[in-house]
């Protein structure tokens, strides 16, 4: 197979992990190349942004754009300290797995989004930490030497981001907890989200 192959596939298992579908191969799998009017992968994979509730209803997704506003940063969002070992954030220096251990400096942001049809837990990374806020690591390091506290980066992060409306990109899961998106990027946007929200609401009564 290679990209942009259409395929019919028969005898394969599925089943879902994190709330997300995989398809597994084995020696009774048939994989059909199909021939007809069928969208392109470029057609197929460009960016529709959708409303939250959605995702709410759903059981996870791939490659979703959402955008709409950052409510809220949760506990945890900031500098954080992790095992070199396995990656898990310490909790007062230590890891779960490996004990007592020198933690690696790491920036991320846990937050909540809401575009008016419902809200969003999103888990940023430390790449995309840094451009919202035009901070570097080091940066943040610093600011809390000179205070003593690495909380003020949390505090940081919630004065720049609260209320600030954003695009995002990424992969969504969905738990009892409601849809989390691990973000691969983000864009800010100047936009009324109000607005927005109410236009979506709109064309969602009229698709029922």
């Amino acid at each position: 197979m290679k990209e942009g192959d259409v395929v019919k596939i028969n005898s394969v298992f599925v089943k879902s992990w994190r709330g997300m579908l995989q398809i597994s191969f084995d020696e009774k799998s048939e994989i059909t190349r199909m021939k007809g009017d069928f969208p392109t992968a470029k057609e197929l994979t460009v960016v529709k942004t959708i409303p939250i509730s959605e995702l709410v209803e759903g059981t996870g997704a791939f490659d979703v754009t959402v955008d709409g506003i950052i409510l809220q940063i949760k506990e945890g969002s900031g500098l954080v300290f992790r095992c070199p070992e396995c990656k898990r954030v310490l909790q007062k220096g230590t890891c779960r797995i490996h004990g007592k251990v020198e933690g690696v400096a790491d920036l991320r942001i846990k937050a909540i989004v809401d575009d008016g049809t419902g809200a969003l837990s999103v888990v940023m990374n430390r790449g995309i930490t840094e451009r919202l806020i035009d901070l570097s690591i080091d940066d943040c390091i610093e600011k809390a030497r000179e205070v003593m506290d690495y909380d003020v980066v949390r505090d940081l992060l919630s004065d720049k981001l609260i209320a600030k409306p954003i695009e995002i990109t990424g992969n969504v899961t969905v738990d009892e907890y409601g849809p989390m998106m691990i973000a691969q990027s983000t864009r800010g946007l100047d936009l009324d989200v109000k607005e927005k929200a109410e236009k979506l609401l709109i064309e969602l009564e009229k698709s029922e």
